[in-house]
């Protein structure tokens, strides 16, 4: 298993046992379900940005990724400077300004 994997898989497993926010925790798979046209384009603005950076990666990793960029978003306490690095953290990419206003 590659770094970026055990990363992304680690990151759902603590959102997953709910160490996030995000109240809609569905230990089956796919935590978040857009319920909206806006939040719809936002889910896959998310999950485009998480296919190019992490090329080759299978389906549920990358939906888990933006599982965990959405809990990351959705953190009220934190600056978006901030929210920006946990995101870089958890897809262990840098973003740029561009990258991250797509998603925020």
């Amino acid at each position: 298993m590659g770094e970026k994997e055990r990363l992304i898989r680690n990151a759902h497993r603590s959102f997953v046992m709910g160490n996030t926010k995000l109240q809609t925790v569905s230990m089956e798979g796919l935590t978040y379900r857009p319920k909206t046209n806006q939040t719809k384009l936002t889910y896959e603005a998310i999950l485009h940005l998480v296919q190019t950076i992490l090329t080759d990666t299978p389906h549920d990793i990358l939906r888990s990724a933006a599982d965990e960029i959405i809990c990351i978003l959705k953190q009220d306490n934190l600056k978006n400077v901030d929210k920006k690095q946990q995101i870089e953290q958890t897809i262990q990419q840098s973003l740029n300004n561009e990258q991250f206003d797509q998603v925020s």
